[in-house]
């Protein structure tokens, strides 16, 4: 198992430092996202509403970007099984910190998978059933159009594991403005 893990990570640096790209380093992304999450914890599948928020990203270097992004449900209900019966008030709140490689990048469009960690706080219902702070890693696969110079489109999917028996599947997408510090 390391030594398949120690391949795969050199197989993932060559391919890093092999490629050529043709975004420009030192670009900064501010934009609005929106998304929907699956959830599942064991024999359980709740599935949540739209969920909304804001994303920060930053080109490192062709084709790595950084990428900050705060989604948040204020308010949806739990379900505990598959007949969809309701059983508490929730509020969630989450920061996800992902590093993004650009394996195809056409110039006006990009796309690749991400790797990066999750802190996820669930209030419930005016906290007096307590609430929950999770901390977990997420993998997904993330696409960039560029619709002008500055005006980019950004959608993906990330699965995100909390715990061992939860997890979540996010797609969102998103729209923001792009400029070069430099």
């Amino acid at each position: 198992m390391i030594h398949t893990m120690k391949k795969a990570i050199i197989i993932l640096g060559l391919v890093f430092f092999s490629i050529q790209s043709y975004a420009q380093a030192g670009d900064l992304h501010f934009g609005l996202q929106g998304g929907y999450a699956t959830y599942y914890k064991e024999a359980q599948r709740d599935i949540f509403k739209p969920f909304y928020g804001l994303n920060i990203s930053y080109d490192l270097a062709n084709p790595l970007q950084i990428s900050l992004t705060g989604l948040m449900k204020p308010k949806f209900f739990k379900t505990v099984d598959y007949n969809h019966e309701l059983s508490e008030q929730l509020s969630l709140y989450s920061a996800n910190l992902d590093v993004r490689l650009f394996l195809i990048n056409m110039g006006s469009w990009a796309t690749g998978p991400s790797l990066g960690g999750q802190y996820m706080y669930i209030n419930k219902k005016d906290n007096i059933f307590g609430s929950d702070n999770l901390f977990g890693f997420n993998i997904g696969w993330h696409l960039r159009i560029n619709i002008t110079d500055n005006l980019r489109a950004t959608g993906g999917w990330r699965y995100s594991s909390m715990k061992e028996s939860e997890s979540f599947s996010l797609f969102c997408v998103g729209i923001g403005y792009a400029f070069n510090l430099f």
